[in-house]
C-alpha cells in the first residue's frame, strides 16, 4: 500500500519535469545574467544529474553556451552540444524552448574550434537549413542577420580546412 501511494506522489514530479527544467534554466539564465557563473554551473550540473536525459535538452543547450562562451572549454561545448541534439528530439515540449537555429549553430561552432570538421559539416548543413527558413521571409529579422557573419567564419573555416560547406 505504501509503494502505491510514494508512486502516486511521485507521479506528477516525472510529468511536470519539463516544466521544471524550463524553470530552472530561467534561474540559471539570471544568475548568469548577474555574473553569478559559479552559482548557475552548479544548479545547472545538480539538475542535470537529476532530470531524465530526454527532458535535458535545455540544460544541455545551457551549458553548452556556458563552456563556448565563456570557459571556452570547446571540448566540454561541444559534447553538451551533441547530447542537447540528442534529447531536443526525444521531448517535443522542448522544441518551443531551444531555437533550433541556436542549438546546431552552437553545435557547429564548437565542432570546429576542436577539429571535428566532419561533424562541423553535418552540423552546418542544419544551420543552413534554419538560417534559410528565417533569412528567406520577406521581412528576415535581426535575429537572422546576426548569424550572417557567423556563418560566413564557419565557411572559411571549414574552406581552410579542405572541408566543402555545401550540402
Amino acid at each position: 500500500m505504501m509503494n502505491k501511494l510514494i508512486k502516486f506522489i511521485a507521479y506528477p514530479l516525472k510529468i511536470f519535469q519539463p516544466f521544471k527544467v524550463l524553470s530552472i534554466v530561467r534561474i540559471i539564465k539570471k544568475l548568469e545574467k548577474e555574473k553569478e557563473f559559479e552559482k548557475a554551473d552548479k544548479l545547472r550540473t545538480e539538475w542535470l544529474s537529476k532530470v531524465k536525459f530526454k527532458n535535458s535538452a535545455p540544460l544541455l543547450f545551457s551549458q553548452g553556451n556556458y563552456h563556448l562562451g565563456h570557459t571556452k572549454n570547446y571540448l566540454v561545448a561541444f559534447s553538451s552540444f551533441d547530447k542537447a541534439v540528442s534529447a531536443y528530439y526525444q521531448q517535443p515540449f522542448h522544441y518551443s524552448a531551444i531555437n533550433p537555429l541556436d542549438l546546431y549553430y552552437g553545435c557547429t561552432v564548437s565542432a570546429i574550434m576542436i577539429g571535428e570538421f566532419d561533424k562541423g559539416k553535418e552540423y552546418f548543413k542544419e544551420v543552413k537549413k534554419y538560417y534559410n527558413m528565417i533569412s528567406s521571409r520577406k521581412h528576415p529579422s535581426d535575429y537572422a542577420k546576426f548569424y550572417k557573419k557567423g556563418i560566413e567564419w564557419i565557411e572559411e573555416s571549414l574552406k581552410c580546412k579542405g572541408v566543402n560547406s555545401d550540402p
